[in-house]
């Protein structure tokens, strides 16, 4: 079993969980979400709720993650599932992360940025905790994943760890079936002209 969380979703999430669908077995992945509802119309998929403040729903989902092949955790950008996976580093060692982008960047451009430290000393504190906390998820991940390898570099570097590269990316919420049509309907058109 694969295990994914999603604690954004989006029309990207939603899409990803259609392409998984239509290449893999549904059998084999168990998708975590915050928002469960908004898939409820796929009937194949196996979602789950995940609230990260409800102890009961990430003790279920622990126990689910520790008996999967695999654990993808799509994006990092959730304080309290950082406090969850620091705490499980067991699953780190079968986790590929799956980085969407700004929680790549955000730790040094938001560190760089003077403007964090005119919010207090409380935030002071609770910003370098999650700092802590997410290097030390990144440092013992098995995998990254993302679309441009150039990404994966910069995390490599910043945060100094030894997981492998995997080349992934998120399907486009654009209906490619609709564009694989109009590509037809254009052929047909060409072929009808005797164009090339």
């Amino acid at each position: 079993m694969i295990c994914h969380i999603f604690l954004t979703d989006s029309i990207y999430t939603r899409k990803f969980v259609l392409f998984v669908l239509k290449n893999f077995s549904p059998q084999e992945h168990i998708f975590w979400t915050v928002e469960p509802e908004l898939y409820r119309d796929i009937g194949q998929a196996n979602v789950q709720k995940l609230d990260p403040k409800n102890i009961l729903e990430v003790a279920r989902f622990v126990q689910c993650a520790k008996k999967s092949r695999r654990v993808i955790i799509h994006s990092l950008f959730n304080t309290i599932l950082l406090f969850w996976l620091f705490f499980h580093k067991s699953l780190l060692k079968k986790s590929t992360w799956v980085i969407w982008g700004g929680d790549a960047y955000y730790d040094a451009y938001y560190y760089l940025d003077a403007n964090h430290y005119l919010k207090g000393f409380k935030f002071f504190v609770k910003s370098h905790i999650k700092r802590f906390m997410k290097r030390f998820i990144i440092r013992n991940l098995d995998s990254i994943a993302c679309l441009v390898k150039g990404d994966y570099d910069y995390v490599k570097d910043y945060y100094k760890t030894r997981a492998i590269y995997k080349y992934v990316f998120y399907p486009n919420p654009v209906d490619i079936d609709i564009l694989d049509s109009l590509k037809q309907i254009e052929q047909k058109r060409v072929n009808a002209k005797g164009y090339l």
